[in-house]
């Protein structure tokens, strides 16, 4: 919802301001399957820069083996540590106010060091976030009591 102040305002505008001029193809207001191909293209993600949370569109990149920048906070780190049992965030942790550094840091790398972070981005996904990851860390526990 880009409407400014609505319940799931994600900070749209000040992205759209942060990202501007860099040499980046922005995806959104598209379908989901024309938003699917354009990201199996990318060789970067980028999710949520304003809120510190991620969400399903960030583990889509990860899961794809293209790492993803999104602002993480503490709570959403937390969260998604219990949850997975993982030591660190698979994200690039970034807010709005990096983006662009961040971005243009990471564009200036050579392709196979891009390529490493997202097999490292990929296999974070493989180990921690897969169904049976999930299902034996946090579902079948808590389905047993134990």
């Amino acid at each position: 919802n880009t409407r400014k102040g609505a319940p799931n305002d994600k900070g749209v505008a000040e992205t759209e301001r942060a990202l501007a001029g860099l040499p980046l193809k922005l995806i959104w207001r598209q379908p989901f399957e024309a938003c699917m191909k354009e990201k199996q293209k990318s060789v970067l993600g980028i999710d949520e820069l304003v809120t510190p949370s991620y969400h399903r569109s960030g583990l889509e990149f990860l899961s794809q083996g293209t790492p993803c920048m999104c602002s993480v906070g503490p709570a959403a780190e937390r969260a998604l540590m219990e949850a997975t049992g993982a030591v660190q965030v698979p994200f690039m942790n970034v807010g709005v106010r990096e983006a662009a550094s961040s971005v243009g840091r990471f564009l200036a790398l050579f392709p196979n060091e891009q390529e490493a972070a997202g097999a490292a981005a990929r296999a974070w996904m493989e180990r921690h976030y897969s169904p049976k990851a999930l299902l034996e860390r946090h579902y079948l526990p808590a389905w047993t009591g134990q």
